[in-house]
């Protein structure tokens, strides 16, 4: 997919912060550094011929499936889709800027403190055991910063 023009993809999409909210991706899961082509717009159409309630959780899992087969620049590409579908889905454009709704970000960020707390019980590795831990300290210092009227997007990460 690299190397096409660039074509209707680009314009006003939420951030990759704002897409690793919604998805439920972890930071490990996103790979950046792939511009959108023509390529992602078929890709794109592929999963709305498909008519699916679920969109976003099927690429999610395409993204994850491709990751464990180490086919990462399929991942990228896909993570490309991801931005569009939920640019479309949940964004709000106000002036110039596309905003979430905060109860959406709210929503997501409890489930994956849900799932990374259950994630845990049954972890074993010491390392996985690691990152789960940074990635549910994160998810509670922006829901801890929300509680007090800071926006999620400029909630403090954990050192």
């Amino acid at each position: 997919m690299r190397g096409q023009r660039v074509f209707a993809m680009v314009g006003q999409q939420i951030t990759v912060a704002q897409c690793a909210t919604l998805s439920g991706l972890s930071s490990r899961e996103i790979l950046i550094g792939v511009s959108p082509t023509a390529a992602h717009d078929s890709l794109y159409a592929s999963y709305l011929i498909r008519q699916c309630e679920d969109t976003r959780d099927v690429i999610v899992a395409d993204i994850r499936n491709s990751l464990d087969l180490g086919a990462s620049s399929q991942a990228a590409d896909l993570f490309i889709v991801l931005r569009r579908h939920l640019s479309e889905r949940y964004g709000t454009i106000v002036g110039s800027r596309l905003y979430v709704p905060v109860e959406i970000e709210r929503f997501v960020g409890r489930q994956n403190i849900d799932r990374y707390t259950q994630l845990l019980r049954t972890e074993t590795d010491d390392v996985k055991r690691q990152m789960l831990l940074k990635l549910l300290a994160e998810e509670r210092n922006k829901e801890r910063a929300a509680s007090i009227g800071v926006p999620l997007s400029e909630s403090p990460r954990p050192a």
